[in-house]
């Protein structure tokens, strides 16, 4: 029998942030959430919640929070549903990886995606390195509180840091369709000692992409140690969660109250490349759609920068990036799948012949 041990035992922190289980799009586990987070974090820290649900900390003085630091994001949303008797234990004689079941004893989702950026945020607030932390609602669905966060909050942010990557050494540049970070800014990163071994790689879609452009200052996502992110053996490696800690910390303070700039917009190519890597862009992307028989336009969202359309499901969406699919299945590494996987179109035409400027949305 394999040898366990209680979470709560190692790393009470940790499994307190876990244990917030909260689904996506559910108003009482977000209120319950929201609640915990006030309880979690010390109240002196707190500064403001918006209708969204969003929280904004500060770890300063109240009469010092008048200069710029970097603010770390992470989303409290989860794609797992609520799973009763939500248990977490570590597996192995090296107690390291962290794994979840339900009353039943069955393999349920870790919510590490995001809670381990919930934790490194926690632990950046309660550090000795001066800075911020915004806490989004609803990232799974959309980046929908990302969107609705005040832009005044990013008046004081010199950088954006979430921890929303699987895996263990990705340094995420460029995300929701544009870069985030310029290139002396990652030659600064990778220079630092606890960044050693890290990759700079494209993302997907994540609340820092949004945000960045919002706030108009420059970012990162970095890997927090949770893999198979959206399954049911979702699970996390502990040494490589405070591994990106440590990275965290290291590039707040390197860039303290130093604002580095948004870069240039630098659109996607498409081409020999996946976000989740195994399948490259071999064609443009009507093309590498059409060969997906199994995505499904049912639930398609055309989001156009300088345009706003309202979705079946009574979303606002847009202005952000170009198009994204949600809700559809799609073959990537080792037959992974996803509930939502965004991809864009620099050309604004889908397989189907349609085109963003004719595609009715409140329809789909």
């Amino acid at each position: 029998m394999q040898h366990t041990k209680p979470l709560i035992e190692v790393n009470p922190l940790l499994n307190t942030i876990l244990l917030l289980q909260n689904p996506s799009d559910n108003a009482a586990t977000k209120a319950l959430t929201i609640e915990a987070m006030l309880t979690i974090i010390p109240k002196k820290f707190f500064v403001e919640e918006d209708a969204e649900g969003n929280l904004l900390f500060d770890n300063r003085p109240r009469n010092k929070r008048d200069t710029p630091v970097p603010t770390i994001v992470a989303h409290l949303d989860q794609v797992h549903d609520y799973a009763r008797g939500f248990n977490l234990v570590l597996l192995g004689s090296k107690s390291d990886k962290i794994v979840a079941y339900d009353r039943n004893k069955r393999r349920v989702g870790t919510g590490g995606d995001d809670k381990c950026g919930v934790y490194v945020a926690v632990k950046m607030l309660m550090s000795d390195v001066p800075c911020r932390a915004i806490f989004t609602q609803d990232e799974e669905i959309g980046c929908i509180g990302a969107r609705e966060v005040y832009p005044a909050w990013g008046n004081l942010s010199s950088i954006l840091l979430q921890a929303d990557r699987r895996g263990n050494n990705d340094l995420i540049f460029h995300t929701n369709g544009g870069r985030i970070a310029s290139q002396g800014l990652i030659d600064r990163v990778l220079a630092l000692p606890e960044c050693a071994g890290m990759k700079p790689e494209y993302g997907s879609v994540t609340d820092v992409g949004d945000l960045c452009v919002t706030f108009d200052v420059a970012g990162f996502n970095i890997s927090a140690g949770y893999y198979n992110a959206h399954q049911r053996d979702e699970w996390i490696i502990l040494s490589e969660l405070e591994q990106c800690f440590d990275r965290v910390k290291a590039i707040a303070s390197m860039v303290g109250g130093e604002i580095e700039p948004l870069p240039e917009y630098e659109p996607y190519t498409y081409k020999k490349y996946s976000a989740y890597g195994g399948y490259g862009f071999d064609d443009d992307f009507d093309t590498f759609i059409s060969k997906r028989s199994s995505i499904k336009y049912d639930d398609l969202f055309a989001i156009v920068e300088g345009r706003t359309y309202t979705t079946n499901e009574g979303h606002i969406v847009g202005p952000m990036v170009p198009m994204w699919l949600k809700g559809v299945q799609v073959f990537m590494e080792d037959g992974y799948t996803d509930a939502h996987h965004e991809y864009w179109s620099e050309s604004g035409t889908c397989s189907s012949g349609n085109t963003l400027d004719n595609i009715d949305v409140t329809q789909l």
